[in-house]
């Protein structure tokens, strides 16, 4: 009995301790609103404007290698994403640029993106890289498609394929600004896809979409491991 409940305490710590709530940002940055992505403990956080029009957003994920973050104003899959780039670049430099996935080699080569940004920057900080940008949203859509990837390689200054397997081929979902208050639960889900797969230098994440957004954040997913844990107990 005593080893079950240390169990459930143990995940519930595991989960709480990730929570996008918490994430604290450089120069007194802050975000209306956040989520805890469903792959590769990735949060993102934003502040939509009063008029809807834009927003400003910080995505941040754990990695020494690269990471990149977009919309794809068109359709569900990772091809035609708009993505926002940055790798590390020495001791304690990042460099950051766009990169337009519109093709299904999906390398993450630096080129233009159709959505209007500005102030993109990024920063490299106790283990993770951190993207912010300001974004004109597409049609003044608060509900859009978004994919997230990460990386551990760059080599001279060229960011390496990730992994072609588990959280990074679900690595994508649809997020809602208008949702999320102070960090709840937006939409996000992954799904099981196929990766664009691409030799030449990174390539982006999950595939088609197989389905609506799945768990809702790791929030949701959190509460159903816990009930489940605690029917378990109590049967046993």
């Amino acid at each position: 009995m005593e080893g079950k409940l240390a169990l459930i305490l143990g995940l519930i710590l595991a989960f709480s301790a990730a929570a996008c709530t918490d994430e604290t940002f450089s120069n007194g940055r802050t975000f209306a609103r956040c989520l805890d992505l469903d792959a590769l403990d990735a949060s993102l956080h934003w502040t939509l404007s009063s008029d809807r029009e834009s927003a400003s957003f910080a995505y941040r994920v754990e990695t020494d290698g690269w990471a990149s973050w977009g919309l794809n104003p068109t359709q569900s899959r990772m091809v035609g994403t708009q993505a926002l780039v940055a790798l590390r670049d020495g001791p304690a430099g990042v460099r950051f640029y766009t990169a337009n996935l519109a093709n299904k080699s999906l390398s993450l080569v630096e080129s233009p993106i159709s959505v209007s940004f500005s102030n993109l920057t990024a920063e490299y900080s106790a283990g993770k890289i951190t993207i912010y940008v300001n974004l004109v949203l597409p049609r003044m859509a608060t509900q859009f498609n978004h994919t997230w990837q990460k990386g551990d390689r760059v080599v001279a200054g060229v960011p390496l394929a990730h992994p072609n397997e588990g959280d990074h081929l679900r690595s994508y979902g649809i997020v809602n600004l208008a949702s999320a208050p102070g960090g709840g639960n937006g939409t996000s889900g992954g799904g099981n896809g196929t990766s664009g797969g691409g030799s030449g230098g990174a390539t982006g994440g999950g595939g088609q979409r197989n389905g609506a957004a799945g768990w809702g954040g790791k929030g949701g997913f959190l509460g159903s491991v816990v009930g489940a844990l605690l029917l378990l107990l109590i049967i046993a």
